[in-house]
């Protein structure tokens, strides 16, 4: 394994070590679906996706797009290249 690779894993893990840390939920596969949904209504608008929750939206907005954003640049990057 080069030394890139061995370093990418150690900042994998470490991310994760950290992140299962300091988490405070449980896993329910809804949170799955309430970051992939809004992330595609990002790349592709509303009109193809369903319209966000009231938790996402501007007037009441309690939940943060940072964990939505690797999953809609995956998205946006699949929608330049025509792969969606």
């Amino acid at each position: 394994m080069s030394r890139l690779t061995k370093s990418w894993w150690a900042v994998i893990v470490c991310a994760r070590l950290v992140y299962s840390l300091w988490l405070s939920t449980s896993f329910h596969p809804d949170e799955y679906y309430q970051g992939v949904e809004p992330a595609f209504a990002l790349v592709h608008g509303t009109e193809l996706a369903s319209p966000p929750t009231w938790e996402w939206g501007p007037d009441f907005q309690i939940r943060s797009y940072m964990l939505v954003a690797p999953y809609a640049t995956l998205m946006y990057v699949g929608r330049v290249l025509g792969l969606d």
